[in-house]
């Protein structure tokens, strides 16, 4: 046993060390530029709408509607993965027009957001998208059939290897019920996250849910390989429990098991890692973990109820020796996991991400300290009175509680943005730096020029989640080189009403990486924060 958990250890340290040289794109896509601007006022008709990102995107959607609110003709929307979205535009009469755009990023999340412009003298269009409404409601969706589909997933996974490791074929009455229950869950919330993620994607209507057209879509979606996995690993599972009886059987259903394990990393935020394989293949580990403990707390309640104490005993020791290496591999990948979406232990605070794992963590430690106590109660077993047997059933059932908790915080965990550090998103001309950083969901866009030493000129522009402008009452802009001993050196500035601001000249008088911090109050009691590092030449 200490050998085993010396192995698993060893293994999960070298992949989280070669996590080290694994770095996070940017949490997500940001809007550069736009052709027209936004709030543009034209004298003539443009040819066509030009979206510029910092990153390849995915375009989903692009819609025009004229002043009435009524959407445009356009021609079919190019899917290719790109920097620029380009799309042509009919003959526009004068009047004001609002653009609503939708695309995926490199971590599959979808971004969306909107501008204005007009045509002739008429002032931009007074309109706006209901695109963010639209996907809240789908996110919501999408999130509650990730828990219900990762908990069929687990327990229809552990059920395969616990018949395999632990109880040789022989599960408590009841067992096969739960397993083909758990395993038609899984493969119909796998099939159902296919038009959920085209609908969330799309920000569409509800009605796309049972548009054959999503489905069609929604099968190129960056999350294809995750589902295909998953099913085919799941089918091959339940040929392997028809044949439980036999070793070969219980041998074929836990490879299924670890088949559908191994989709689990293919799509999401371990995906858009440069390289993606060390936290992918930390992932994999992760969710195997999770399947054998989580998953099996069910069974494990069913053999407390069922069993004598003789037999219960027996079993839960067996269960032990191998929960014990698992739970310790477990761990120690999800803390690599957890590293490659971190950049500070400040964001377990300050951001939902780290909220959100911080709360996913804690509850995970009272798993850890309640299964600690049935490990200590299962040694007593056979000799015990009904009181140990009693607390026992008692421990199980909360541990079962906290791992559904942990599930529902995991699904939620997998469709919030994590932490992105400072980027330079845009190759911009000769004497210009564009950079970008997020807080808690929002970005903020920054140019500075000429980004030499000496005076330069900061033009920045804040948006939400949602795209649209992050408005502030407040805004401060610090500036500090430590590596000089350069203090911050505050500059405040005016925001406008759309979310902008500018510096017109900041003395930056030495070469090297600049820290620069944006202070927005945006109400009483909030704030966002932006951080990022600027390269002055």
């Amino acid at each position: 046993m200490r050998r085993l958990v010396r192995i698993a250890a060893a293994l999960a340290v070298a992949i989280i060390t070669a996590l080290a040289g694994a770095h996070a794109a940017l949490a997500h896509a940001v809007l550069v530029a736009s052709a027209p601007e936004d709030g543009a006022v034209l004298a003539t008709a443009p040819a066509e709408i030009v979206l510029h990102f910092n990153e390849e995107v995915m375009p989903v959607a692009l819609r025009v509607l004229d002043a009435a609110g009524k959407s445009l003709a356009l021609p079919p929307l190019n899917t290719a993965a790109s920097n620029t979205v380009r799309v042509a535009l009919p003959a526009l009469p004068a009047g004001g027009y609002l653009v609503s755009w939708r695309v995926v990023s490199a971590d599959s999340h979808p971004v969306g957001g909107s501008f204005t412009f007009a045509v002739g003298a008429a002032a931009p269009a007074n309109l706006t998208d209901d695109q963010a409404a639209r996907e809240s409601r789908w996110k919501l969706a999408v999130i509650a059939n990730r828990f219900v589909g990762d908990a069929a997933l687990l327990l229809a996974a552990v059920g395969a290897l616990a018949l395999f490791l632990v109880f040789r074929g022989k599960g408590p009455r009841g067992t096969g019920a739960i397993l083909f229950i758990a395993f038609a869950l899984a493969i119909v919330s796998a099939a159902l996250s296919i038009p959920l993620a085209r609908g969330w994607i799309a920000a569409s209507p509800a009605g796309a849910l049972f548009d054959p057209a999503a489905w069609a879509l929604g099968a190129d979606a960056p999350h294809r390989d995750r589902v295909a996995l998953i099913v085919l690993g799941l089918l091959i599972a339940v040929q392997g429990l028809a044949r439980s009886r036999t070793h070969w059987g219980r041998a074929f259903a836990a490879i299924g098991a670890l088949v559908a394990c191994a989709g689990v990393p293919l799509s999401g935020h371990v995906a858009a890692l440069e390289p993606a394989w060390p936290a992918q293949a930390t992932l994999f580990l992760h969710a195997a973990g999770a399947a054998f403990w989580i998953g099996a707390l069910p069974l494990l309640a069913l053999t407390l109820r069922q069993a004598v104490p003789a037999e219960a005993h027996r079993l839960l020791r067996r269960f032990s020796a191998f929960a014990v290496p698992i739970v310790a591999l477990l761990v120690l990948a999800g803390v690599g996991v957890a590293l490659t979406r971190l950049r500070s232990f400040e964001v377990l605070i300050t951001e939902d991400y780290g909220r959100i794992l911080l709360a996913k963590v804690a509850l995970v430690v009272v798993m850890l300290a309640l299964a600690a106590m049935n490990r200590r109660l299962t040694r007593a077993l056979p000799a015990a009175n009904g009181r140990t047997a009693a607390r026992l059933k008692r421990n199980v059932t909360l541990e079962i509680v906290c791992a559904g908790a942990v599930l529902a915080l995991t699904a939620w965990l997998g469709h919030t943005r994590p932490p992105a550090e400072m980027a330079h998103v845009h190759a911009a001309p000769a004497g210009r730096a564009v950079l970008a950083v997020e807080s808690d969901g929002a970005s903020a866009l920054i140019e500075v020029s000429p980004a030499r030493r000496g005076t330069n000129r900061l033009v920045g522009q804040m948006m939400l989640p949602d795209g649209r402008p992050l408005v502030a009452r407040e805004l401060a802009v610090e500036f500090s080189l430590p590596s000089a001993g350069i203090e911050p050196l505050t500059a405040q500035v005016t925001p406008d009403q759309r979310g902008g601001f500018r510096i017109e000249a900041v003395a930056l008088p030495l070469p090297g990486r600049w820290q620069m911090r944006i202070d927005a109050l945006v109400g009483d009691f909030e704030k966002r924060v932006f951080t990022l590092q600027l390269e002055i030449d």
